[in-house]
Parts: structure tokens; sequence; C-alpha cells
């Protein structure tokens, strides 16, 4: 058990870093060494929520935040997070938190 707590514990370091956020579980599994299985596995095992979940969890939190805390455009934000196509980054934005990353930010910044 000690062993997968250190790699669940090690895994969220890696995807709370501000210089990168990768897209795939395949990426975090690579830097860690390990399979993307294997690190699912006992990702999920010890928080309940699977590698992907994670990965979206901080992704919504950086996107958030860029959009509250910046006046970047929504393709510059796009390119921020990596996303060549911004129309992806608007979709899974708005699948993620259930409204467009336009909304987000007139409602967030109204108040």
């Amino acid at each position: 058990m000690e062993k997968s707590a250190e790699l669940a514990r090690k895994f969220r370091i890696l995807l709370s870093d501000d210089r990168s956020l990768f897209k795939r579980p395949s990426d975090y599994a690579a830097a860690l060494n390990v399979t993307t299985g294997y690190l699912n596995d006992v990702v999920k095992k010890i928080t309940g929520s699977s590698v992907t979940y994670w990965i979206h969890q901080e992704f919504s939190i950086r996107s958030k935040r860029a959009l509250y805390y910046t006046d970047m455009d929504i393709k510059e934000v796009a390119y921020l997070f990596g996303f060549n196509d911004h129309a992806y980054f608007i979709r899974l934005f708005r699948r993620l938190n259930g409204i467009t990353p336009q909304k987000f930010r007139l409602l967030k910044r109204q108040k």
C-alpha cells in the first residue's frame, strides 16, 4: 500500500506543477516510469477517481484562472494550454464546466 500511496502522491505533485500540464494519462505514466494502466489503477484505488478525472480537474482550475485573471482572448488561452484548435478547447471547457469559456468570464467578472 505504501508504494501505491507514494506513486499517487508523485502523480498529484507532477499534475500540480505549474510548468506543465500533460493532456494524456500516458504522459504522466511515462514521466513516472510506470504503465498507464498501473498508474490509473493506483490513482483510482487511492483517490477514488481516474487519472483522466484529475487531469480534467487541473485543466479546469487552470483555465478558469487564466480566463478570470488575464485579458487574453479565448484563442490565446487555448494556445497557452497546448490546444492548437481553440474550438476543441471550448468544447472541453464546456463539457467540464457546463458553460463556455466566454460565458464563464462574463459571469465571474460581473460579480
